[in-house]
């Protein structure tokens, strides 16, 4: 198939739109990224699909109408934020997937019925198993550490402030790209996740998918029981969830267990980006 991949990369050049658009290419299609600004330009469709994906930037919510048929991947419908322009975006195409299990009723509670949930992913070619044995650092967080809701605590700062003072050898990057940081993850034995609203982000499937032991901060029911079942009961204990209450224990029990390829293989059966991708083209062809 001939698909179009429209996001911005400009300004953040590490936006998820890049992983859609190399997982069509591994899958053998010919696929072209186009800009934003680019697309609203372009006067007749040449492709036998169009895929924008949610790069976080809301002045780019308008859609040129020619460019059918089109889909929206939308990542972050649990920021605070959302509301703003992501649904208006959405009601433009002939269908939407959701990141958030959740997203799939915000966007009907604002008159997006044309939805359905698609987690994220991650790369397969991107993230090494493990580098040394997992033994230069404990734990590890890369990631935006100021990135929480303006005008409340900074629950993720807490969370790692925490950390080093009780397991001093972690390794924190406020932003490393592509394979710098699929390597912090590989030197690690334990990936540390905390999300922002109760949501299951890239994080996520990146540590499982390193080969590291996944501790994560809970998320209730907003889809990680269906992940343990997708695309069977592989996933159930592949990773280890944390509360407020028990956040060192289930550090020291991460980094005391045993990194072993179970989870890795798990993701690599159904949690990549490809995968996605080959959900995407099937409900377009339904469509």
């Amino acid at each position: 198939m001939k698909i179009a991949c429209i996001f911005d990369n400009r300004i953040r050049r590490d936006t998820t739109g890049n992983f859609f658009f190399w997982a069509l290419e591994r899958l053998g299609h010919e696929v072209e990224h186009i800009l934003p600004d680019q697309a609203l330009a372009i006067e007749a469709p040449s492709h036998d699909f169009y895929l924008k994906i949610d790069d976080g930037l809301k002045n780019h919510w308008q859609w040129n109408d020619v460019l059918r048929p089109a889909a929206y991947y939308v990542i972050d419908t649990h920021y605070w934020d959302a509301a703003e322009w992501r649904p208006k975006t959405g009601r433009q195409f002939n269908w939407c997937f959701t990141a958030q299990k959740d997203g799939v009723d915000f966007m009907a509670e604002h008159g997006v019925d044309q939805t359905s949930w698609l987690p994220l992913a991650a790369d397969e070619d991107l993230h090494s198993p493990y580098l040394n044995g997992h033994s230069k650092w404990d734990w590890s967080f890369v990631g935006n550490i100021g990135h929480d809701q303006p005008g409340l605590p900074n629950k993720r700062l807490n969370y790692l402030d925490k950390l080093l003072r009780k397991f001093d050898n972690g390794c924190l990057s406020d932003y490393s790209y592509f394979k710098e940081m699929a390597n912090v993850y590989g030197l690690s034995k334990v990936v540390f996740n905390c999300h922002i609203n109760n949501d299951i982000n890239m994080r996520f499937f990146e540590g499982l998918l390193s080969g590291s032991h996944l501790l994560t901060e809970k998320v209730v029911d907003n889809g990680v029981a269906e992940l343990k079942q997708w695309p069977d009961a592989s996933l159930a204990n592949c990773f280890i969830e944390f509360t407020d209450e028990d956040l060192f224990s289930k550090m020291e029990e991460s980094i005391e267990s045993p990194v072993s390829d179970r989870a890795r293989e798990v993701m690599l059966d159904g949690h990549t980006y490809q995968h996605r991708c080959r959900d995407i083209i099937k409900k377009m062809e339904e469509l």
